[in-house]
């Protein structure tokens, strides 16, 4: 029986979190056991790496690289592992922080925001709830970027002047790899594929703006 594209992406869930619990693991004083945990490592990101391969159109080892890489940069998430082996996560990706508004402020600061609603997706997020959105008028390349939680139906804007190519590019990316890609991340990838002139779209910072209710 031929695995479904989410098997796949179950297993290779599943392997990256052994292969970050055989990293949190390791007793570096143990040279036996050091050895024995990072041989683990290797193993299951190397497997993860094989498994998607043909997926992401990428060598294995390139793949596994990314994992190890990944986790000896103290990176300890499932997701952000995820991300990593799909190769969405920009070399200069730090955290941040959105910031989520209720749906009367974000109408009250974005309703008067021309343009209509496209929309990039309905699953995004760890809990796969998530929609991305790009509110743009006909005939502009730039348009306001946003992120819709419907759990907690809250927004948070990822950019205020987003390029409609960089999102389409950002979106075409992203699919190829990981469906579930934090808004995060996915303005990470707007912001790495805009055009480098003027423009200033990309991901939240400690600036951005917003109100927690």
């Amino acid at each position: 029986m031929t695995p479904t594209p989410a098997d796949q992406e179950r297993l290779a869930t599943d392997l990256i979190a052994l292969a970050r619990n055989a990293t949190a693991n390791v007793d570096r004083s143990d040279q036996v056991d050091y050895w024995y945990r990072l041989c683990q490592r290797n193993a299951y990101a190397h497997a993860t790496g094989m498994l998607l391969s043909n997926h992401v159109a990428d060598d294995p080892f390139r793949i596994a690289e990314r994992i190890t890489s990944a986790l000896e940069a103290n990176v300890r998430t499932t997701a952000e592992l995820r991300s990593a082996a799909y190769g969405l996560s920009p070399d200069n990706l730090t955290a941040r922080t959105l910031h989520w508004i209720g749906p009367r402020e974000f109408n009250a600061r974005f309703g008067h925001t021309a343009g209509i609603d496209h929309d990039y997706g309905f699953l995004w997020g760890s809990r796969r709830d998530e929609r991305i959105s790009l509110r743009i008028s006909s005939g502009q390349d730039e348009g306001l970027l946003y992120v819709y939680d419907r759990t907690w139906d809250e927004y948070a804007v990822l950019s205020e002047s987003a390029n409609r190519s960089a999102v389409e590019a950002a979106y075409a990316r992203a699919v190829r790899g990981d469906l579930h890609l934090d808004p995060c991340l996915f303005a990470s990838l707007v912001a790495a594929a805009a055009p480098a002139a003027g423009l200033t779209n990309g991901a939240p910072t400690a600036e951005a703006p917003g109100v927690e209710l």
